[in-house]
């Protein structure tokens, strides 16, 4: 991720030769046992991203991403509401107590933002997001990761 923060117009010129049109913005971390100011600046450099996309044609879906409740103080800043957001799974929700943690900035997520829809990365267990499943606002979107995509086709041989 540093790699396009520090040579943006690279990582630019990358997506234009593959056809890309949009983007996610990057996903620095914002670990919850890191110092608050460093979680402040890696939510400031996501949104910062984004909006330089933005500026150069592209199309951007926010990343949200928050740690303990303290977070949610800053990390929806600069997020429209009532657009499309990503949000990712990896590695957040392993433990009971980030289990937790997620399944409450979530709901203070959509609360705040109403988003329309909701792109999850990762998995989507049911204990977290089967309240929301049946609803349509939002729509929960979720794309399997990598590992996820490789067990399952290892389970399904």
């Amino acid at each position: 991720m540093n790699g396009i923060w520090n040579n943006p117009d690279s990582a630019l010129e990358k997506l234009r030769q593959h056809q890309c049109y949009g983007i996610i913005t990057p996903d620095f971390s914002t670990y919850q046992d890191f110092p608050v100011a460093l979680k402040i600046y890696n939510t400031y450099r996501m949104r910062a991203f984004g909006y330089w996309a933005g500026m150069q044609g592209l199309q951007v879906i926010n990343n949200v991403r928050w740690g303990t409740s303290e977070s949610y103080d800053y990390c929806f800043d600069g997020i429209p509401e009532n657009e499309i957001v990503a949000v990712s799974t990896v590695g957040c929700i392993k433990r009971t107590i980030d289990r937790q943690r997620f399944k409450e900035g979530f709901d203070v997520m959509l609360q705040r933002l109403h988003p329309q829809v909701v792109m999850i990365y990762g998995s989507a267990p049911d204990d977290i997001f089967g309240k929301y499943r049946n609803k349509y606002d939002p729509i929960i979107r979720v794309y399997p990761s990598r590992r996820e995509l490789a067990f399952d086709s290892e389970a399904n041989s």
